[in-house]
């Protein structure tokens, strides 16, 4: 039973990292042309 339990939640713990990287893969489009900009690129190399 127990070892039942620690699958779910590892397949739990697996969907929500899949819905974190989603997200943070549309942010990054959406964020894109304010992080990739001249006045900026100073902070590229710190």
């Amino acid at each position: 039973m127990r070892e039942v339990l620690d699958f779910i939640g590892y397949l739990k713990s697996r969907q929500e990292q899949a819905q974190w990287n989603d997200l943070m893969q549309a942010q990054e489009k959406s964020l894109a042309s304010v992080w990739d900009n001249p006045d900026d690129e100073v902070w590229n190399h710190v």
